[in-house]
């Protein structure tokens, strides 16, 4: 296993524990926030469907809302990279 950089957030965990491990669990965090962004954006959709005055809601705002929550949950490479693995 190559060191990584003290620039590294896991560069601490690394000195205390088994930094690997703390990627681990950071991806494992990731997985279930991303799978709760998905849980919610089909239970809104659901909800919206029922919906008499779709007016009355911005869909493109709420499509855009859940799409901005998606893309800042970090994937398992991107926390890898950060990592430096």
């Amino acid at each position: 296993m190559r060191s990584i950089s003290p620039r590294s957030p896991y560069f601490a965990a690394q000195s205390s524990h088994n930094y690997l491990h703390a990627l681990q669990r950071d991806v494992k965090a990731a997985q279930k926030i991303m799978w709760v962004i998905q849980a919610a954006e089909r239970k809104i959709n659901q909800e919206l469907a029922k919906v008499n005055d779709t007016d009355a809601f911005d869909m493109i705002e709420i499509a855009g809302c859940f799409d901005y929550l998606k893309e800042s949950t970090p994937t398992e490479q991107a926390l890898e990279q950060r990592a430096g693995l």
